[in-house]
Parts: structure tokens; sequence; C-alpha cells
């Protein structure tokens, strides 16, 4: 069902790009004066088609039947091949086909998988179903690997970033954490070769997501068990991104998180959970506990960033998760709006509006557009970009 909604999701989404590339080309015929009346007909019909696709857009997305994935739904090639085809194409490039490979756990070196693509630039839908049933009858089980999670499921709920919060940061202990480590390191801090911690995603990655998804960690890495029980996180068998550890089936992702590593984690929560709340007041049916981000440090495999990554951002699973992300972009900004001074975030925006998602900024008071918009007698109040 979920694979279903999916499709239909991307679906209606492509056919609304085509309509709005279809409407810009009857609008430059309008203005050059190229069959003014005939083109202008075409483009009130073409609006109208607009308006159905967004509603029953609109419609799909609070319908969703659940947040989660089904446990065969990542088993089966068609939905991987759709979380996989980035530029919904209808067909896998090198390194496309390299990742949907990876969720079956066959991990081929660029050697290899050049060798099987056999001199094709990609594989459609029926090549890869084929490719698989080849290497599931070549290669024994003992040599394959976990499988990975699509990048474009990697999401957590609100209730789960909630829940994580609660944990580490409103209980005080990854700010301890970061206390112990500055008094620590104060003669390297001081020195300028490390940086001061503070209770960010820095620290979060150092001080939880390393550490709950390190199936070797040692004595000193280990999170206190009732830390673990209070976050319901599962004791990782293999080295995964925190998104895999938590959601192991995957789940659908409603927004696409662009943000800077050092805003404070409290004030990226304040901003996310009022987004959450706002969504659910304008749609009912969904709940805001239940809307999914994708945010890259729970979305990574943090022991491989680079591998990660890839060797081009369009390679990227930053790519993967945007192009797929059912409700569009959010950029989280803080007081001196330091997103737009990250080339990473600078490259999510142009993919954005080169994506025609709808695309929103927010920070810990709320929407900024709408911040915009109220007269506020203490100027003190609005300290954001």
């Amino acid at each position: 069902m979920l694979a279903s909604y999916a499709v239909r999701v991307g679906s209606l989404e492509r056919l609304a790009n085509s309509l709005v590339r279809k409407a810009e080309t009857l609008l430059d015929e309008i203005l050059g004066g190229s069959n003014a009346q005939s083109s202008l007909l075409q483009l009130q019909s073409v609006k109208e088609r607009i308006l159905a696709v967004e509603a029953e857009h609109a419609a799909l997305l609070a319908s969703c039947p659940a947040v989660a994935s089904t446990p065969d739904e990542l088993s089966d090639p068609n939905v991987v091949f759709e979380c996989c085809d980035t530029d919904s194409s209808g067909a896998l490039d090198e390194s496309e086909l390299k990742f949907a490979l990876r969720a079956f756990g066959f991990y081929l070196d660029t050697k290899a998988l050049r060798k099987h693509m056999d001199g094709r630039e990609t594989f459609d839908k029926l090549s890869f179903i084929s490719l698989l049933s080849h290497l599931e009858e070549a290669v024994p089980q003992n040599e394959r690997r976990h499988r990975a999670i699509p990048y474009a499921r990697r999401g957590m709920s609100l209730a789960q970033l909630t829940t994580l919060q609660d944990t580490f940061i409103r209980s005080g202990w990854l700010q301890q954490a970061c206390d112990d480590f500055n008094e620590k390191s104060k003669q390297e801090i001081d020195s300028g070769k490390v940086f001061e911690l503070h209770a960010n995603l820095y620290a979060l990655d150092r001080f939880v997501v390393q550490p709950a998804t390190n199936p070797k960690r040692d004595d000193k890495q280990l999170l206190p068990s009732d830390l673990l029980t209070a976050c319901q996180l599962p004791l990782a068998t293999h080295e995964c991104s925190y998104s895999e550890l938590v959601n192991p089936a995957g789940v659908i992702v409603c927004f696409f998180v662009s943000h800077f590593w050092g805003h404070p984690f409290a004030s990226t929560m304040q901003a996310l959970t009022m987004w959450s709340h706002q969504s659910q007041e304008s749609n009912s049916t969904m709940r805001g506990v239940d809307i999914v981000f994708w945010v890259c440090l729970f979305a990574l495999n943090q022991h491989c960033p680079g591998e990660e990554v890839g060797s081009s951002p369009e390679e990227g699973p930053f790519n993967a998760a945007l192009s797929k992300a059912s409700a569009g972009a959010i950029m989280i900004l803080d007081e001196t709006v330091r997103p737009f001074q990250r080339i990473w975030c600078l490259y999510e925006v142009l993919r954005i509006s080169s994506s025609k998602k709808q695309f929103h900024l927010l920070c810990h008071l709320g929407p900024v557009n709408k911040l915009l918009d109220i007269q506020v007698d203490d100027p003190l109040k609005l300290q954001v970009g």
C-alpha cells in the first residue's frame, strides 16, 4: 500500500512539473504574439489541470496510511528502484545503481559495477531486476553485507526526534558531556587544535550517534543503559545510520531539512515542532508527531561519511532525499542566517529551486514569511534573518 502511495506521489509531482513547463512555453508564445488567442485558451486549461493535480497531491499526502515502510517493502526491487531513481528518469545511472544494489546487500566497487553495466550508461527497471537475479545466484550469503536502507527512506518522525531530545538534551546529559570534554581539552581548545563543544549536532554526532550505531564501541564509548532504554535504542549489529537503527524498515520522508550543524539542537527542535503543529492545524488528518524529516546527521552513516556523500553532490544522498521528499524542503535559520554561508546549504537551495519543490524558511519562532508580516513592538523579539 505504501509502495503504491509513494509511486502515486512521485507520478503527481512529475505531472505537475510537466504542466508547469507547458505553461511556461505557452506564456512565452503569448508574450511573443504567436497564436496568442489559442495559447491563452490552452494556458487556462493547463492552469486548471495544475490546480487539480495540486489538490490531489495535497489529499494524497493527507491520506498517507502509515509512517513506516512495511518490513518486506524494501525487498521489492520495484520500490527500491523508485527510491533510487533520483531524477525520476525511469533509469538508474552508475551512482544510483550502486546505492540500489546496497539495499540488497551487494556492495560492488566501481570496477565490478562497470563490468556488470557493460558499457551502458543507465539501467532500466527490467535490467536492474535481471542484474539482481544474477547476483542472488552468483554471490553467496557469506559474501554479502547488511542491507542498506535507500537514502530517500532514512527519515525520523517528530516523535522520534522529540524522544532523542528529551533523553539527551533536556536531561542535561549532552551538555554535561560537552562540559567535561571542554574542561579536559581546555589546552587544545585554547591553542586552536580542537573546537569547544556545545549541545548541537556536532556534539550529538560525537556522543550519541556514533556510539549508538557502532557495534564495536569500547567501554568508554558506551551510552548509559538507562538512556538507551529511555530513547528506545536497540543495540547496533553493524555500523549504520541512526535512522536505520531506529527505523530498520525505512520511512517515507515528508520534509527534507537544510540546516547548519552548529545551530543549537534545542532551537532546531523548536522550529520543527512549531512547523509540525502548524502543518497539523492546516491538515487535520495528519498528526504532527508523525511528520517525518530527513536530517543528514541521522540519515548518513557517520562511520563512513565520505563514502556516503559520494564523489559529487549530484551523486550524493542529499539529491536522493530531496527529490523524494513528498512535501518539499525546509531550511532552519539562526540569528545570523548561517545556512546561507554554507556551501552545502547553498547547493541544496539550488537543487530545491530546480526541482520545483515547495521550500519554507523556518526559525525557532516559526515560519519566517509569517514573522515578517507581524508588527512587533519590541524589535528584540524578532532577531532573525
